[in-house]
């Protein structure tokens, strides 16, 4: 049995007495874990609507009432994603120095990543059509990144540099990218990935100590 056929065995809805409107969270959950895994193992432009469907056990028509487009269907993984890193980030000390509270901030970005590998793809790796859906997906983005910019205009204040915060804030964003997708792809031994990411993020954040 495949890992997919795990996966629609154990997500699919089916206990007795329920109506379909108890149904239907557990069937939109089982739905965007199966997209999620076809997306990445197959490739968003090869999985159509009715594939996601097939698998999630139910028809076309059904498929368009939780999702209006396999776009639409994309966005939504990236939202859930980003709800559950941004619940990460909201543990984090906010009672501690800027700097601090930055380099924890990439840490946990970067350790939610890693352990996240299918999401981050789909988010980050995955284009959408221009368009609203994309628009949407850029939004939530856009959150991470004015955190960072947030953050290192409180470290360059502290510390009175004269430094270009959206400069600094993009290699901040490419390091952590670069870290991601290094450890994805096996560039990086796995008892390696706390010191580099540690080492990492201690150089790009070294002027503000």
């Amino acid at each position: 049995m495949t890992h997919l056929e795990t996966t629609r065995k154990r997500t699919k809805p089916s206990v007795p007495g329920k109506t379909f409107r108890e149904h239907e969270p557990l069937l939109r959950q089982s739905i965007l874990e199966i997209a999620r895994e076809l997306f990445v193992k197959e490739g968003y432009e090869r999985v159509s609507m009715r594939r996601i469907g097939a698998e999630a056990g139910c028809s076309p028509m059904a498929m368009y009432r939780y999702f209006a487009s396999k776009e639409e269907l994309l966005a939504s993984i990236s939202e859930e994603t980003f709800e559950r890193l941004e619940g990460q980030i909201a543990t984090i000390d906010a009672n501690v120095s800027p700097l601090e509270r930055l380099r924890s901030v990439l840490k946990a970005v970067i350790a939610f990543a890693v352990s996240n590998p299918n999401p981050y793809k789909l988010i980050f790796l995955t284009p959408l059509p221009s368009g609203p859906l994309a628009k949407r997906r850029f939004r939530m983005q856009q959150k991470l990144t004015g955190l960072y910019s947030a953050l290192v205009t409180e470290c360059i204040r502290e510390k009175g540099l004269p430094m270009d915060v959206d400069l600094k804030v993009n290699l901040l964003r490419a390091g952590i990218h670069g870290m991601v997708i290094g450890t994805i792809v096996n560039m990086f031994a796995k008892k390696d990935i706390q010191s580099l990411t540690e080492t990492m993020i201690n150089t790009l954040t070294r002027e503000f100590e």
